[in-house]
């Protein structure tokens, strides 16, 4: 019930193209919408397979009836972001929402007849050892290279300041997120020199790091990101990183295979709360050495006390595992997305927040 995309169906609906609102495969054809929600969809046009324009009307039927807001929301897709943001640039559109470049949120913030909206984001992106691989099952060395991180430098030189510096697999603006990965700074190279010096590491015998990367636009600016990890990695002198990248079928394949001494992941919530993020460390999927049975024993009994107990417990227990997180590195915490929109100065409504909510309903001229 959590689940934004778990909506409400008549029991009538029998037929396996109800169970949700909208049928992704089928189109209009195969979908029943209830007329349950605020609006009513009116239109829906499709193109080749691809979705052109959606046509929402106020549902009179709607139980609170000083909602929607607006009589009529028409949505408009774009196929690049070029267009999209030429459409909000000659005021073809009221509100460009998601999908915008850092570059292209960045030109809109000079001009006057448009809000740039922000609020938090819920996607995270993060680096993960493969523990099978040698130095990467000692701790000390997943420590060192935390310290190396500088994800200041990371937000402004390749985000332009869209995302935010994360410190905690939980992202911020969620329930019981702490920033616990702050206790190794950033671009401490001290602590990184120290970690691998235990270790027979130093400017005379680097530790030498292949780091790999998704090449075909799965994750955002990937090579770019790629690029200031290793600047940042080999800015410690007791590192030296050569770069490796796959398409993202491939950088798949080579995940199950365990194949990738370090990488960089991403992750987009199921639903909005740190029980969907707190296992990423120790999952299995990823294949590295380290899940339930195997290294991550005491994550696992964390996470699985934090989903079982009620409200008023849970921020213990989660604070203890995020500290044990940071302390046993098994992945770094990178950064977090922001929502960003762009509106017309006269549209109200637009609220956005960690639950990624888009609410039709609200929007209004002001």
């Amino acid at each position: 019930m959590s689940c934004a995309a778990s909506y409400i169906t008549h029991p009538d609906n029998k037929d396996d193209t109800d169970y949700v609102q909208y049928s992704e495969t089928a189109g209009p054809e195969g979908s029943h919408p209830n007329g349950l929600g605020p609006f009513i969809l009116a239109n829906w046009t499709r193109v080749g397979g691809t979705d052109t324009l959606m046509r929402l009307e106020k549902n009179p039927d709607f139980w609170d009836s000083t909602l929607p807001k607006a009589d009529v929301i028409i949505i408009q897709f774009y196929e690049t972001d070029t267009a999209l943001a030429a459409a909000m640039t000659s005021g073809a559109i009221d509100i460009a929402y998601r999908h915008l470049t850092p570059a292209q949120v960045d030109t809109f913030r000079d001009n006057t007849d448009v809000t740039v909206h922000e609020g938090p984001g819920a996607a995270i992106q993060y680096m993960l050892f493969q523990q099978t691989i040698e130095p990467y099952d000692e701790q000390d060395i997943r420590q060192g290279i935390a310290a190396a991180i500088n994800r200041t430098n990371l937000v402004y030189t390749v985000f332009q300041n869209t995302v935010d510096e994360l410190y905690s697999i939980v992202p911020a603006g969620m329930a019981y997120h702490k920033p616990s990965f702050e206790i190794y700074g950033e671009a401490n190279y001290t602590y990184t020199q120290e970690m691998l010096a235990l270790h027979g590491y130093d400017e005379e015998n680097p530790l030498e790091v292949n780091l790999y990367y998704e090449s075909s636009g799965h994750y955002p600016s990937s090579e770019e990101q790629a690029t200031v990890y290793k600047s940042d990695l080999e800015g410690s002198g007791v590192i030296e990183v050569t770069l490796h990248s796959y398409d993202w079928p491939t950088y798949r394949t080579q995940r199950n295979a365990g194949t990738m001494d370090v990488f960089i992941y991403g992750w987009y919530p199921d639903y909005i709360d740190p029980d969907n993020y707190g296992f990423l460390p120790f999952a299995s999927w990823l294949n590295l050495g380290f899940n339930e049975t195997h290294g991550g024993t005491e994550q696992f009994n964390l996470w699985t006390q934090g989903r079982s107990v009620p409200d008023d417990e849970r921020e213990d227990i989660y604070f203890e595992l995020q500290d044990l997180q940071a302390e046993q590195v098994s992945c770094i915490p990178l950064w977090q997305g922001k929502t960003t929109a762009v509106s017309k100065t006269d549209i109200g409504g637009i609220i956005l927040d960690i639950t990624l909510n888009w609410r039709h309903w609200l929007l209004y001229w002001k």
